[in-house]
């Protein structure tokens, strides 16, 4: 609680919103709502201030370039190659002479890799895509705001 020159109470919550106001007021952004209402509706005021926010990250996360690679697609004919030369891998260790911990721990890391060919997409590339799919949907939502 601060006590301006006039002696009157303000609460930090007002005079941030204050500033947030005189900020927007002198780049020229608006924020959609009469300051007067602002004022004195500080969690109406919150909220219209963290939207803006959101949508200026928004609009800044658009026009940067994505600094993640396009995903390799493997076709089926190149995913049946592998998954062939995988089955001769298979058979060449079977026919080794292995205790069963190292067989076992071999064709684990054979089938791993075996569903990470099935797979499109990394689970970096797919969290990338869900946090592309995310921002698509969030500046939809902000536009129709």
């Amino acid at each position: 609680m601060v006590v301006n020159e006039y002696g009157n109470k303000t609460s930090d919550d007002d005079i941030y919103i204050s500033r947030i106001i005189a900020f927007c007021n002198i780049n020229g952004i608006s924020l959609g709502i009469d300051d007067n209402e602002m004022l004195y509706n500080n969690s109406f005021a919150k909220r219209a201030i963290e939207l803006k926010v959101m949508e200026s990250k928004l609009k800044l996360a658009k026009k940067q370039k994505s600094h993640l690679n396009p995903s390799y697609v493997l076709t089926p004919a190149i995913r049946t190659k592998i998954h062939h030369h995988l089955d001769i891998i298979r058979k060449d260790l079977n026919k080794l002479d292995l205790t069963d911990l190292k067989r076992n721990d071999l064709f684990n890391k054979l089938n791993n890799f075996a569903a990470s060919v099935d797979k499109d997409k990394t689970p970096a590339e797919m969290l990338g895509s869900l946090y592309i799919s995310l921002k698509k949907d969030a500046t939809s939502c902000a536009d129709k705001v």
